[in-house]
């Protein structure tokens, strides 16, 4: 679906009209929903953006939507990862036996109140808050049960990832249908305000005056006991940060001008006084929202019970990568070049699934049908990009119940199977043979894309000819470039060939041939040799030799 622009004829830059420009009075309040009450819960942050949401798509003709503040609340804790979360360590698991996530990767949210007090972890003015998309509040119901657990909020139990994913991924606290919703809603993008025109009347009014809301951040503090609240003391930094809907505003009389707001108190009016705005902090407002859309990447959040190979274990999937790509160019970290990193995290595997057992960050994808994971057993604080170790590629069988192949990073395979740990395990049927299940077309380009830039880190392939196009058998996809072709087989990832290797495997037959598709990029093979693997064999070649075949052993 094509994406909706919230205005057409938006303009982006909030130079001021002049107050004979501005209308003497604004009010939107048709284009609000019914107000909401964030009661005990420290959701301020997140009440405001969704009520900017629901009059954007209310203006879009959505009618009242009642969007869900609860799904935002605990998903964004849980979803986004910190940055800096922990650093790589030495590899003490199997010695010591103490879990190698020396603190927790995803945030806790809880009601607010002494003395379990916390909310997001700081990322409360943080663009995962802002660009989360949301189902409606009857596919995620709000819940003060689900935060109701004792907790202390410097207590070191909660630092353990495998302590906070028991609380977190515990089933009745995540009803299916928040992971499985018909639509979801996003903002597309929003416009921040210079500082300064958090407590700037006319910069407000201008955007008041375009028919658009401003989310308005500032400091809890003077007189709020009228009908109108207005200026009464200095402006205390270290005070409490409250954040509202700003939907309005009145100055037909001079002398006591106001801004109508929607709180999230249970309030339909709030009134704020002009002077009100040295409390200012934050302003902004949402420019567009992207069409309501499923998003099937979340049905595989949880915890899994998993045999891989033979190691029995719980994979806890608590993080979507390309959900919080964008944020990462936002605001992400960088490697040594100054690049934005790929964030391929996934969640924890946990060894046996002991309390305090062996502990591995597990990186990889969604793929449309299952997941491809990378274990490394030798190193349980993989980077956040990194792809090393065993590649487990699984597919889903039945609802809730996924198998596959280990693919060993020192050779040979092994069956893997996965299954949720509400759900029972699977039948013993034999792993999946991805090698015969057709490559299915959905994510082609981005996989392309994110092989293309892997590869041309290392080798100059050139730019691509044409998109990703399928083989004649139907199976996989090729793309061409200027100095090679890239080839996904069933079952593996988008692969470079070319040079003497490509003109060789062309003229056995191509994909069509005795050997196969390729499966994997050209590799050093020692002593001057370079090597393709394919399905069947491999392609070697020497500067001295050229290229040669060795088929596959039966």
């Amino acid at each position: 679906m094509m994406q909706r622009t919230l205005f057409s004829i938006l303009v982006v830059s909030t130079s001021l009209a002049t107050a004979q420009e501005r209308p003497e009075r604004v009010d939107l309040r048709q284009w609000q929903t019914p107000a909401r009450n964030q009661g005990a819960q420290g959701s301020c942050f997140i009440h405001a953006n969704v009520a900017a949401m629901e009059a954007a798509y209310k203006r879009l003709g959505f009618g009242d939507l009642n969007l869900s503040e609860d799904f935002s609340y605990y998903f964004n804790s849980l979803l986004w990862l910190k940055a800096n979360a922990y650093d790589a360590n030495a590899y003490r698991t199997a010695v010591l036996r103490v879990p190698p996530l020396p603190e927790r990767e995803s945030g806790i949210p809880f009601f607010d109140g002494a003395p379990q007090s916390g909310c997001l972890d700081n990322i409360k003015g943080s663009f995962p808050v802002l660009y989360l998309p949301i189902p409606t509040e009857s596919d995620f119901p709000q819940d003060a049960k689900r935060y109701d657990v004792p907790w202390e909020k410097n207590d070191p139990h909660w630092n353990s990832q495998r302590r906070l994913n028991n609380l977190m991924l515990e089933s009745k606290r995540i009803p299916r249908s928040g992971l499985t919703a018909l639509n979801y809603y996003q903002i597309e993008e929003i416009v921040f305000l210079p500082a300064a025109d958090a407590m700037n009347s006319a910069a407000i009014e201008t955007v008041l005056a375009r028919g658009i809301e401003v989310v308005w951040d500032f400091k809890m503090q003077g007189n709020l006991s009228g009908p109108v609240w207005h200026f009464d003391q200095a402006k205390n930094q270290n005070g409490s940060g409250h954040r509202m809907l700003i939907v309005g505003y009145d100055r037909t009389d001079p002398a006591n001008p106001y801004f109508l707001c929607k709180n999230s108190w249970g309030v339909e009016d709030t009134r704020i006084g002009y002077d009100f705005l040295a409390y200012g902090e934050w302003a902004s407002y949402i420019k567009s929202v992207k069409d309501p859309r499923p998003l099937p990447d979340l049905r595989w959040v949880g915890r899994w019970e998993v045999e891989f190979g033979q190691m029995p274990g719980q994979l806890d999937v608590y993080h979507v990568p390309a959900l919080f790509q964008p944020t990462f160019e936002k605001e992400g970290p960088a490697n040594e070049r100054g690049e934005t990193l790929i964030d391929r995290r996934m969640g924890t595997l946990f060894v046996r699934g002991e309390e305090e057992g062996p502990a591995f960050r597990v990186n990889g994808s969604i793929q449309p049908d299952g997941l491809e994971l990378f274990l490394n057993l030798s190193n349980p604080d993989l980077a956040f990009d990194e792809r090393s170790g065993d590649r487990i590629e699984l597919r889903e069988v039945a609802p809730d119940h996924l198998e596959g192949i280990i693919h060993h990073a020192g050779g040979g395979q092994s069956p893997a199977r996965a299954w949720r740990i509400d759900v029972g395990p699977p039948t013993e049927a034999p792993a999946l043979t991805l090698a015969a299940v057709p490559v299915e077309s959905d994510g082609i380009e981005d996989r392309f894309t994110e092989a293309r830039d892997r590869i041309s880190r290392e080798v100059a392939i050139g730019k691509a000819l044409d998109r990703p196009m399928p083989c004649a058998d139907g199976k996989g996809w090729r793309q061409p470039h200027e100095a090679a072709d890239l080839y996904l087989a069933p079952g593996h990832h988008p692969v470079a060939i070319y040079g003497d290797i490509r003109a060789l495997w062309l003229a056995e037959g191509g994909e069509g041939g005795r050997l196969g598709y390729p499966v994997t990029d050209e590799l050093d093979g020692g002593f001057g040799r370079r090597m393709n693997k394919f399905e069947n064999g491999a392609i070697w070649w020497h500067p001295e030799k050229g290229p040669w075949i060795e088929m596959a052993q039966p």
